[in-house]
């Protein structure tokens, strides 16, 4: 693994500096993971390090807010951006036979789906309070006593009182029935390769060079594990951090002149705000938290 002459792994600052792109690019109700460059570089190092990546690959030729928006977030709806800019306030609604789902604070963000390709047509009905819900109603996809939950292909496919969502499950990943411990049937999109479940949420520990972090997933805890060692770290409780003693902790990243300052892995990193392409470092972007300001 090579090094750089501070001794933190050369693919770190490449890392860093992607991740300071992405949360000076975030939005205010965009995750954690996108909005704090440190839980970015964290989310990083655990899910997308392979530099063959689809997002990694992606974020590494964004040059503008635009390029990332479009790496970590769906394609845009128009026909969705166009009704939710024509009804503020409205959060979900039937276009026709597409439900649309309306975004918090950009209209562009909007997305719908097609009722008609889930055998189905979008609807309003009254649930049993008087509260009112929307969605793609099926009598094909989900008739009277079909389970919660299903695989249908590599997808899952959900019934809600006759609402129907069928969600594709991602690349090296596949759909698993499987039946809770009240008889209920349920379905997830679970990795191909091997995985465990785990019992208590948010538990994270080290097990020699792997760290194991008990994450939500499904109806069940799954036990992620990430090879610290193979990266060129060493795992610490917090997760996998720079071999070398740290020379910071996770905390609001700041402006140290035009460059943003954060920690990363344990490694405290400065990122040119000019080098990204994007204007001056503002030290209250995003409350408390610093950023590089979204244009010049």
């Amino acid at each position: 693994m090579p090094l750089t002459p501070q001794g933190t792994p050369a693919w770190l600052d490449e890392v860093a500096e992607k991740c300071a792109r992405v949360a000076s690019c975030a939005h205010a109700h965009d995750p954690p993971r996108l909005r704090d460059p440190s839980a970015c570089v964290d989310w990083w190092i655990a899910r997308v390090r392979a530099r063959e990546d689809r997002v990694h690959v992606c974020l590494g030729a964004a040059k503008s807010c635009s390029d990332v928006g479009a790496c970590v977030r769906d394609k845009p709806d128009a026909r969705a951006a166009v009704f939710c800019g024509a009804h503020k306030g409205v959060m979900t609604a039937c276009d026709g036979p597409r439900l649309v789902s309306c975004a918090e604070d950009d209209d562009s963000e909007s997305t719908s789906v097609d009722c008609g390709s889930l055998g189905g047509a979008c609807e309003e009905r009254r649930a049993a309070g008087g509260l009112v819900v929307r969605g793609c109603f099926s009598p094909k996809m989900c008739p009277q006593g079909a389970p919660d939950e299903r695989c249908e292909g590599n997808a899952v496919v959900a019934c809600r009182d006759g609402a129907a969502e069928r969600t594709a499950c991602g690349p090296a990943t596949k759909c698993d029935e499987h039946v809770e411990a009240n008889g209920e049937r349920g379905a997830t999109c679970e990795p191909v390769s091997g995985h465990a479940h785990c019992a208590q949420l948010g538990q994270r520990f080290c097990r020699d060079d792997l760290f194991v972090e008990c994450i939500v997933h499904g109806h069940y805890g799954d036990a992620r594990v990430t090879d610290c060692k193979g990266l060129g770290l060493r795992c610490a409780p917090s997760g996998c951090v720079v071999a070398k003693a740290s020379d910071c902790q996770p905390g609001p990243p700041r402006c140290d002149g035009e460059a943003l300052a954060f920690c990363a892995a344990g490694h405290m990193v400065k990122v040119s705000c000019k080098t990204l392409g994007l204007g001056a470092c503002d030290p209250d972007a995003q409350g408390p938290a610093a950023s590089c300001r979204s244009a010049p």
